[in-house]
């Protein structure tokens, strides 16, 4: 390669030649072009990037409701560093704050090319406070997330009150499947399991959701694979014998370990959605959203 030291360290010989190796470190005092592929053998330290970045799973707040016809209540698309998790561009969320649980969490964890947050300890997660709480309103509660190991009872996403329980959350059960927990403390309990065992690692992502349609009176969850093309798997049941989820004694919202009942570890979140109201209503809502961001 002619040239590559001049154009490296600062003057203007181009980098030229088809094919070649520069051994030794290299100062780029300005903007770095390539046309094709830079391989960088030890990465890149630095503000420079390259095409093997890590990239968020979720769109921007902005693009969101583009895309998917939502505009959210809560986004996190998980793009911070050693901090709680917190919505991102929405005003309405403004002192929504879900705190860092533990201590054991592994920022900027890449998934597949994209960045998220994994719970190693059992008691990892992001929560604590009461928020997000459904009452008798309508309300969808989301996550992508991976899963690195099979065989373990793990909680993804929810809201739980001790007492009287009240609750409204995702899990995966010791089977490896996908479940819906709702109990509203005055009569009505369900937990039901739907689609296929999971697969596990690195390479499979998932995005999981659960709406309680009010205006319908129709529970529906869905699952949905990033990179299948295929359209996701959906359970619905009437939601007519379900009373408000208010009450019950110290209501807590967690993503990530269920405050000591269920734990986190293994879970990989790549970013969290939270729809309230007319939103999160309709028999096509959940697929319009995962279609939206990629999923189906």
């Amino acid at each position: 390669m002619s040239g590559i030291n001049a154009g490296i360290n600062g003057a203007n010989d181009p980098v030229t030649g088809t094919t070649g190796t520069f051994s030794g470190n290299a100062t780029v005092g300005g903007t770095l072009a390539v046309t094709g592929v830079l391989t960088a053998t030890g990465g890149v330290a630095g503000n420079a990037s390259t095409a093997s970045d890590p990239d968020f799973l979720l769109p921007s707040f902005a693009r969101y409701a583009g895309l998917t016809g939502i505009t959210p209540t809560f986004l996190s698309r998980m793009n911070f560093a050693q901090g709680d998790m917190r919505s991102r561009g929405n005003t309405s969320a403004t002192g929504v704050t879900l705190a860092k649980v533990s201590t054991t969490h592994i920022y900027e964890r890449v998934i597949s090319g994209r960045v998220g947050v994994e719970f190693v300890g059992a008691a990892d997660a992001f929560g604590g406070a009461d928020v997000f709480d459904p009452a008798a309103a309508s309300i969808i509660y989301s996550e992508a997330f991976s899963v690195a190991a099979t065989g373990a009872l793990r909680h993804l996403i929810g809201r739980r009150s001790g007492g009287t329980v009240r609750e409204l959350r995702l899990s995966i059960t010791a089977t490896d499947l996908l479940q819906i927990n709702i109990d509203d403390g005055a009569g009505y309990s369900t937990a039901l399991t739907f689609g296929s065992a999971l697969s596990f690692g690195s390479a499979h992502i998932y995005k999981a959701a659960v709406q309680v349609d009010r205006a319908a009176q129709v529970v529906r969850c869905r699952l949905s694979k990033l990179g299948t093309g295929l359209a996701g798997t959906e359970l619905s049941f009437s939601a007519a014998g379900i009373a408000t989820l208010t009450g019950g004694t110290t209501p807590l919202f967690y993503a990530g370990a269920l405050g000591g009942t269920l734990p986190g570890d293994g879970i990989t979140c790549l970013g969290v959605m939270i729809a309230t109201g007319a939103q999160a209503e309709g028999s096509t809502r959940l697929a319009l959203d995962a279609a939206g961001i990629g999923f189906e």
